[in-house]
């Protein structure tokens, strides 16, 4: 994760991500989210996903981190609930595939 300021009264954060599942985490995340203080785009290749956020001051910058970081810890836990339910042989709610 790298934090920066972006000219007068900008800051920006960029955070990448290496990919652990097989989806795209950037439908998930809001990708080109804008909001009136800050702006969120995301870039994904097969492998990892880049995250840039900028935002007018750092009250905004955390708020936009905040929301990215649960958006990933939700496609994470998802993912791994997804993953260790069809090891077991069934689908996510349960049921014998």
């Amino acid at each position: 994760m790298a934090f920066h300021m972006a000219g007068a009264n900008r800051y920006a954060a960029r955070i990448t991500i290496t990919k652990h599942l097989p989806i795209k985490y950037s439908k998930m995340i809001g990708s080109y989210k804008a909001y009136r203080r800050s702006k969120i785009s995301t870039k994904e290749d097969a492998h990892s996903i880049s995250i840039s956020i900028a935002a007018n001051d750092a009250t905004a910058l955390r708020a936009s981190l905040n929301s990215v970081m649960r958006d990933i810890h939700v496609i994470e836990s998802t993912g791994r609930l997804a993953v260790r339910s069809t090891r077991k042989g069934r689908n996510v709610r349960g049921n014998r595939l």
